[in-house]
């Protein structure tokens, strides 16, 4: 799960078993957040390329 909303996206994301990476688009992590993303990234261009470099992520 890819996404940009700590409480959606990546509390959602681990809840439902997936690997998460946080778009931060220069935003620190959310104090009280308790499920921290696998990776956190500057923008979404960076998101694309991990992705593209996993062969399977």
């Amino acid at each position: 799960m890819v996404g940009d909303s700590p409480e959606t996206d990546i509390e959602g994301g681990r809840a439902a078993g997936l690997r998460t990476m946080w778009v931060a688009t220069g935003r620190q992590w959310p104090t009280g957040v308790r499920r921290r993303p696998n990776a956190v990234v500057a923008d979404n261009a960076e998101a694309t390329a991990v992705l593209s470099a996993l062969d399977r992520w």
